[in-house]
């Protein structure tokens, strides 16, 4: 009877015959890993409790926050667009009296 889980897991492979090098300990290891951190993720779940305050509170800081640059990326990319559209109208008249 093993006294600990990693005892266990260690009689479990010596009864499978698995080394090191075996093509499953990576699987093996991987599932272990996964297990424990989902058992610590069930013993400590979190509670979310966002209310209107503080949801209105976010939505502005990040207004604040990203609001003037996408308002100079915008204002920019009209006016990279506003020089094209003349750009190709130059070209078209260059074009027209050749």
């Amino acid at each position: 009877m093993p006294r600990t889980l990693l005892d266990g897991y260690a009689s479990s492979r010596k009864k499978a015959n698995l080394t090191a090098s075996g093509p499953k300990v990576g699987c093996e290891a991987f599932g272990l890993a996964a297990n424990v951190l989902l058992l610590a993720a069930l013993a400590c779940r979190p509670v979310l409790t966002i209310g209107w305050g503080e949801m209105f509170f976010i939505i502005a800081l990040l207004l604040i926050v990203i609001g003037p640059p996408l308002y100079r990326l915008f204002r920019r990319l009209e006016e990279f667009r506003r020089h094209e559209r003349e750009n190709e109208q130059n070209r078209r008249e260059r074009d027209k009296s050749r």
